[in-house]
């Protein structure tokens, strides 16, 4: 039997850059509305440049 949770991430976004790099402070996981989890800060890496 499998269970079906609603997710989400709520965040104070900060910084975008070319290199789609994205910065995201006081970011919040929710599972079925509960907060899971807090973080200060935020670093999502992506190197959009083509091989």
């Amino acid at each position: 039997m499998s269970v079906l949770h609603r997710a989400s991430i709520i965040e104070a976004f900060s910084r975008l850059d070319g290199y789609m790099n994205i910065a995201l402070e006081q970011t919040e996981k929710h599972i079925d509305g509960a907060v899971i989890s807090k973080y200060e800060d935020v670093f999502i890496c992506w190197n959009n440049d083509p091989l």
